[in-house]
């Protein structure tokens, strides 16, 4: 899928839309390279054997799409790699999608509050039709989900910094 360096070459499945979400393998696989570093160092070593990108989070009350974004490396030696994408599935909600960019934006990477890294933000656009994506780290494993109505505790904030 992909060379050594980390060019794309053109193959079936990188042209081909991500089931659920109007971005293609190809675009999201880019922006990783771009956005993430380490992600971008072992396009370097490795090509791509395959992309597995699973539906999460699905009938527990969020309001967009997310997608589990993994990539699996033709080198046996290397794990895999993952990233979350995050769409807005409701019209109504778009423009929430632009507000989640700016926060990411301005409080990411600040270590003002634990937050994903986010390696790729782009923003909703309705007079031109782009959709907007949020590309992010995986946090399975390093993180909890906790009830909207209990609120997390100061104890709780800090302990994932």
């Amino acid at each position: 899928m992909t060379t050594s360096s980390g060019h794309f070459e053109a193959d079936d499945l990188v042209r081909k839309e991500i089931p659920d979400i109007p971005f293609t393998y190809e675009f999201v696989l880019e922006k990783l390279g771009e956005g993430w570093p380490l992600f971008q160092t072992a396009l370097q070593k490795s090509k791509i054997h395959n992309v597995v990108v699973s539906t999460i989070g699905e009938g527990t009350g969020f309001m967009s799409t997310l997608k589990k974004f993994t990539v699996h490396f033709a080198d046996p030696c290397m794990k895999p790699m993952s990233a979350v994408l995050k769409t807005q599935k409701n019209e109504k909600f778009k423009p929430m999608h632009n507000i989640e960019c700016e926060f990411y934006t301005e409080f990411g990477g600040k270590g003002i509050i634990p937050l994903p890294v986010i390696y790729y933000a782009g923003k909703w656009d309705a007079s031109s039709g782009i959709e907007g994506l949020l590309i992010m780290e995986n946090l399975s494993g390093k993180g909890q989900l906790v009830s909207v109505f209990d609120g997390a505790s100061i104890a709780q904030v800090g302990e994932n910094k």
